[in-house]
C-alpha cells in the first residue's frame, strides 16, 4: 500500500496528464473531458472519483479509487468470474487494473469501464415525471432487471439513482464496489449503500444474494406511485426518488407512506409490503418478483414497444465542448463564451429496418507523441552507459557521456517517429449497422458503439482484443492477459481487427 493516498487534486492532475500517468497504451493517447474551469471533468462518489476520456470516437469511463482496500482485487477479480459465467446486459462492462495509474510517482488501481451516454435515475425521473406511461414502462423495466439479477445469484450492494443509468431507454448498472457474487459468501460488505435506499437495519455483517432486495422494492413503489400522482415528486423528493431513511424507521408515522398508500390497488399492495419489510429483518424483504408479474421479453430493447413520444430525453453533463483556446474580440480582450453541453439529441424519423452509419478508424499518436516514446525509452534504458562514465571522475568524459547519450536518444526518437509514421495505417471507413423499428419520429442520444465480433475458433486466432479498448494484441500479450473474458474479441487476422477500427499493440507488436 502507498504511504499517501492520492487527493481528489491528485487523481484531477494526473488525468490531465494522461500518456504520463497511464500504463495501458489506449489511456496513454485518450484525451480527458474538461469541465467549465477547463479541468478534467470529475464525477464524485462515496468510493471513487470517475473521470470521462475519449480516444477517437471511443469513449471510456475511469474509475479512481477514494482509498485502499486490501480486498478490491479480489472482490473485482471474483465479479468478474462471475460476469463472465452470466451474462447480464444491464451491468458495465469493465477491466480491472491493480496498478493501472501512476500518481505522484506510485502506481494506483483503476478501473477502466465504458462509458454510459445517459441520465441518472432521479435527473431522468425529473424530466418525465409527468409522463405516466414512461414512468409504467421503465418500472416494468426495472422489474425485468431486478429478476436477471435474482436469476444469476448475484447483487448490485447499492441501487439507488445515481448507480442507475438510463441510456436510450435501457437500464444500466454501475459503481460494483459493493457487488455480491457466491465466491465472496461469507465475507463482510466493502459498503452499506445509500441511505435513503437500503434497510434500516443493514449493516456489515448482511451479504448475501438478498441485499438487493429492499431498495429494489423501494425504487419500484417510487416509479408506480410516481406514475399516478407525480406531485409526490416535488413534495418528496431530495436526495432519494421520494422515500427517505427516516421513513424507514418509522413508517407509520411516514407521511409519504399514507400519501402512496392513498392510491390505492396494486401501490397500495406494495407500500404494505415495503412497511412490513421495514419492520422485518433485512433479510425478509421480499423478492420483486414475488409480488409483481415480471413479463419476461426476448426482444431486444428497440424492439419493444414504448411510450408514445419515446423514451429519448436530453443528456445533462457537466462536460463541455473542448475548444483549443478562447477567442479574442477586436480590442484583443477574451470573449467569454457559453459552455456548449455535450451529447445534443438528434431527431431520428422513421426509417427503413437496418441503416449505415459510416464511422473513422482511430488515429494514432501523434509525430510529438512517437518522438517523445522513442527519446524517453532511450534514456530510460542506456542511462547505465552515462553511469560508467562517473567511475572515471573525469569531468570531461562525464559531460561528454551526457552529450553523447542525449544525441543518440534525439537519433532513436526521431526514427521511431518516421518508422512508426509509415507503418500507420489511413483511416477507413467502417460501416456499422444500426437498427430501427418503423414508427413515429422521437428524440433520442445515438451511441456509436463498435460491431460485435464473434469469437473465431481457437486455431483461427491470431489477434484479440478488448471491448473497453481500441488496442489488439497478441493472445500471450501481458495486455491481452488483464482482459476480462466477456469482454475479448477473437480475430483471425491483424487486418481483421483494423478493419473493425482497432489499432496494433505497440509492446508485442502483432
Amino acid at each position: 500500500m502507498p504511504k499517501h493516498w492520492p487527493s481528489p487534486q491528485d487523481w484531477q492532475t494526473a488525468i490531465q496528464n494522461p500518456h504520463i500517468a497511464f500504463t495501458d497504451l489506449f489511456l496513454k493517447s485518450a484525451t480527458p473531458a474538461l469541465d467549465r474551469l477547463g479541468l478534467p471533468a470529475v464525477w464524485s462518489g462515496n468510493f471513487a472519483h470517475v473521470f470521462k476520456v475519449g480516444n477517437g470516437q471511443e469513449r471510456r469511463a475511469i474509475r479512481c479509487f477514494r482509498t485502499f482496500a486490501a480486498d478490491r482485487q479480489e472482490r473485482y477479480e471474483a465479479i468478474d468470474r462471475q460476469l463472465d459465467a452470466k451474462q447480464l446486459p444491464a451491468m458495465v462492462a469493465f477491466d480491472y487494473d491493480d496498478d493501472g495509474i501512476r500518481v505522484n510517482g506510485s502506481c494506483y488501481p483503476v478501473l477502466v469501464m465504458e462509458w454510459i451516454e445517459g441520465n441518472a435515475l432521479d435527473v431522468y425521473v425529473d424530466q418525465v415525471v409527468q409522463k405516466s406511461d414512461v414512468l409504467e414502462y421503465l418500472a416494468e423495466e426495472w422489474a425485468r432487471t431486478i429478476a436477471a439479477l435474482d436469476a444469476a445469484g448475484v447483487a448490485h450492494g447499492d441501487l439507488q439513482h445515481g448507480n442507475v443509468l438510463i441510456s436510450g431507454g435501457n437500464i444500466r448498472l454501475v459503481d460494483l464496489d459493493g457487488m455480491f457474487v457466491p465466491a465472496l459468501k461469507g465475507q463482510r460488505a466493502s459498503e452499506l449503500g445509500h441511505r435513503a435506499y437500503q434497510h434500516p437495519r443493514r449493516d456489515e455483517g448482511v451479504f448475501d444474494v438478498t441485499i438487493d432486495r429492499f431498495p429494489a422494492l423501494v425504487i419500484y413503489v417510487s416509479l408506480k406511485a410516481l406514475a399516478v400522482r407525480p406531485e409526490l415528486w416535488k413534495r418528496y423528493h431530495d436526495e432519494n426518488l421520494i422515500f427517505g431513511r427516516s421513513d424507514y424507521v418509522q413508517p407509520s408515522q411516514s407521511s409519504v407512506f399514507k400519501d402512496v398508500r392513498a392510491i390505492g390497488g396494486q401501490v397500495a399492495r406494495l407500500v404494505d409490503a415495503l412497511e412490513q419489510a421495514c419492520l422485518a429483518s433485512p433479510r425478509d424483504a421480499p423478492k420483486l418478483s414475488d409480488l409483481v408479474s415480471v413479463k419476461e421479453s426476448k426482444l431486444p430493447a428497440w424492439m419493444r414497444p414504448v411510450p408514445q413520444g419515446g423514451l429519448g430525453v436530453q443528456t445533462k453533463t457537466r462536460e463541455v465542448a473542448k475548444r483549443a483556446a478562447p477567442p479574442q474580440s477586436a480590442n484583443g480582450t477574451s470573449v467569454t463564451l457559453k459552455p456548449i453541453v455535450a451529447p445534443v439529441p438528434v431527431t431520428v424519423a422513421a426509417a427503413p429496418p437496418v441503416q449505415s452509419v459510416q464511422a473513422t478508424q482511430p488515429m494514432g499518436p501523434s509525430w510529438s507523441e512517437r518522438f517523445e516514446r522513442g527519446f524517453a525509452g532511450t534514456l530510460k534504458n542506456l542511462w547505465w552507459l552515462w553511469g560508467l562514465s562517473w567511475f572515471s571522475g573525469n569531468p570531461t568524459l562525464i559531460v561528454g557521456g551526457m552529450l553523447c547519450l542525449f544525441v543518440l536518444a534525439v537519433i532513436v526518437g526521431l526514427g521511431a517517429t518516421a518508422v512508426a509514421g509509415s507503418s500507420q495505417p489511413s483511416p477507413t471507413p467502417v460501416s456499422i449497422p444500426v437498427s430501427r423499428s418503423p414508427g413515429p419520429t422521437t428524440t433520442t442520444t445515438i451511441p456509436t458503439r463498435r460491431p460485435t465480433v464473434a469469437s473465431a475458433g481457437m486455431g483461427s486466432v491470431q489477434v484479440v482484443a478488448s471491448n473497453v479498448r481500441t488496442i489488439y494484441h497478441r493472445p500471450s500479450c501481458k495486455w491481452a492477459l488483464k482482459m476480462s473474458r466477456r469482454n475479448r474479441l477473437a480475430f483471425a487476422s491483424p487486418a481483421e481487427a483494423q478493419s473493425h477500427g482497432y489499432r496494433p499493440c505497440r509492446v508485442c507488436r502483432p
